[in-house]
């Protein structure tokens, strides 16, 4: 069984059904990794990450200061 690391964006992009954003090869081990033939893993950081995209979408997060 092969096994692989995905990122932040292309974890997104297929768990929230954008399949035109992915390559195809990312969108075959996706595939894969649902019908129990691959194996994906996902980092601690993406699982962090993914916990951003609300406060980025809200706008709480945009680089910039409010002290002083």
């Amino acid at each position: 069984m092969s096994a692989y690391v995905t990122d932040t964006h292309p974890l997104l992009w297929y768990a929230a059904g954008e399949r035109s954003k992915p390559s195809q090869k990312v969108l075959q081990i996706f595939e894969a990794a649902e019908s129990e033939q691959a194996l994906v893993y996902v980092p601690a950081v993406v699982v962090w990450e993914t916990t951003l995209v609300p406060v980025v979408a809200s706008g709480l997060l945009t680089g910039h200061s409010t002290s002083g």
